[in-house]
């Protein structure tokens, strides 16, 4: 190999460079995949934190901050078991409702995957959840038609989806 990559040894970059076109043409990738270990690639890569200060990126930016935040407030959101999680797929309108619990606490996620409104039955316990985020809300760049403030469930809610949208919801105590 050239004198950038000989601390790898060839037959590695090789290896790294066939699995890369493999692992890119399976997404249909046009061309050839960036090349690993040139100085470009590693340029174009960085984050450009200047970007936060811009829009769309500062609406994205301040989602991410609140996301990290309500993981740290809310039990449920924080690192749990995998028992501690029911997935509902609602594969016909791409719609996934996430649902996770720790002890008393529990929230859920609708998350619409699709570029169409959808409509469907959320499976919830019955009770009061509140709405602690959605990503309809002008202030991500949304729509502004978010989701209602409270659902009061006597198990399940029936809820519509702006396309490309999510919404988190949290039971009361």
């Amino acid at each position: 190999g050239s004198s950038e990559l000989s601390h790898l040894g060839g037959e590695l970059v090789r290896a790294v460079r066939e699995g890369r076109r493999a692992e890119f043409a399976r997404c249909a990738w046009k061309g050839d995949p960036p090349e690993p270990q040139a100085e470009a690639t590693y340029l174009d890569s960085k984050v450009d934190l200047e970007q936060r200060r811009q829009e769309p990126h500062g609406a994205l930016f301040q989602l991410y901050k609140e996301l990290s935040r309500l993981r740290k407030e809310l039990p449920a959101l924080g690192m749990g078991r995998f028992g501690d999680l029911d997935v509902t797929a609602f594969e016909s309108v791409g719609v996934i409702c996430l649902q996770r619990s720790r002890g008393p606490e529990e929230a859920m996620a609708l998350f619409n995957f699709s570029r169409e409104e959808a409509r469907v039955m959320a499976p919830l316990p019955a009770g009061v959840w509140r709405r602690v985020l959605d990503s309809e809300d002008e202030g991500w760049g949304g729509s502004g038609q978010v989701q209602p403030e409270t659902l009061d469930t006597e198990g399940g809610a029936t809820l519509g989806m702006r396309p490309l949208s999510f919404a988190l919801y949290a039971k009361d105590r």
